[in-house]
């Protein structure tokens, strides 16, 4: 065995940049997926390379025979970990349309009745023929990384399990077996709670069109209003609504009229200042539509909410010590 395990180091450690150019171009593909398709994670994707020790002793441990680091399918390993749970079935699908999927498993279905857990899923991947056509990615040929996808919530019971090394029943003392089992249960709550949320959510947006237009706004009635009132291509996915919630309020701007009507007496107005930005040589630039209602609040209420707006930038720079240019960046550049 000793003479294999040395076998083993050199390969490791002649093929240890490989595996992570290959974490690293993946997690790359990755994210560039994830942006065109809009997917937002909890954290930013992980890689990690398994040390040599790790192999070694899970090698010795289990008696497994290997002839080449290659074989060790979890040698490279990539973890996304992403808000809402039906951001998995998106995600999986994202990888089995990019990727070769050699093995896929749901790590929940594998627990016994004696094992606390709340899974999360495993592909285990190769790059697909079309990479190898890139000279500097021919390498990679042959290698695999395992992708870990799970939910915040998966991540907090497989962190804390890991950390208090409770993954059977025989590893915990009797008076804290409940405990546990509430824990686990709570968090798988938790993941379907947020799916009722957006579930309700996206019917409520759907049916704001026939709310009263007296009604107090909020930052889904807000975003509708927006929409409908303003050019779509000038919205981002990331619109800050709620602090520009907080600016309308402020201002007694509290319905959807009061909206409209804020946007319509100032429309050509605060279109001709987009025209003027949008002209601007070099890279293109553009107000977002909580910028336009920025202007639309500068333009109806002039110095007085300059002023709100310089005070609420020295708050914050107080606060946080930033700059007073970065809150209200009502601006977005994109390069050409």
């Amino acid at each position: 065995m000793g003479k294999i395990i040395e076998e083993l180091e050199k390969d490791y450690k002649s093929r240890y940049y490989l595996y992570e150019k290959l974490c690293k171009e993946v997690t790359t593909q990755l994210n560039s997926l994830f942006e065109e398709n809009k997917v937002i994670l909890s954290s930013p994707i992980e890689f990690r390379i398994k040390t040599f020790q790790s192999i070694s002793e899970k090698i010795e441990r289990n008696k497994v025979e290997v002839s080449n680091i290659s074989e060790i399918n979890d040698l490279a390993g990539i973890r996304i970990i992403v808000l809402f749970k039906r951001d998995v079935e998106l995600i999986s699908r994202i990888i089995s349309e990019n990727f070769t999927v050699t093995r896929e498993e749901d790590t929940s279905k594998r627990l016994s009745e004696n094992q606390f857990g709340y899974g999360s899923i495993h592909f285990e991947i190769t790059t697909k023929d079309a990479w190898l056509l890139v000279p500097t990615l021919k390498p990679l040929k042959g290698l695999s990384a395992e992708i870990q996808l799970r939910t915040a919530s998966q991540h907090i019971w497989a962190a804390s399990s890991h950390l208090l090394q409770y993954k059977k029943e025989k590893d915990v003392h009797a008076t804290l077996v409940r405990a546990i089992n509430r824990a686990a249960a709570l968090l798988e709550v938790v993941d379907l709670e947020f799916e009722r949320v957006l579930l309700e959510r996206e019917d409520y947006y759907n049916n704001i069109s026939n709310m009263d237009s007296k009604e107090t706004i909020n930052v889904d009635s807000l975003r509708y209003i927006l929409d409908k009132e303003l050019p779509l291509e000038n919205r981002s996915d990331n619109e800050n609504y709620s602090d520009l919630l907080d600016e309308l309020l402020e201002f007694n701007i509290i319905t959807s009229e009061d909206v409209e009507k804020l946007l319509n007496d100032n429309y050509e107005k605060i279109m001709g200042e987009e025209e003027k930005v949008s002209k601007k040589p070099g890279e293109k630039t553009y107000f977002l539509h909580v910028g336009l209602v920025r202007n639309a609040l500068a333009f109806q209420f002039g110095k007085k909410y300059r002023d709100y707006q310089s005070s609420k930038q020295d708050k914050k720079s107080k606060k946080d010590n930033t700059s007073p240019g970065v809150e209200g960046s009502t601006q977005v550049e994109i390069t050409k």
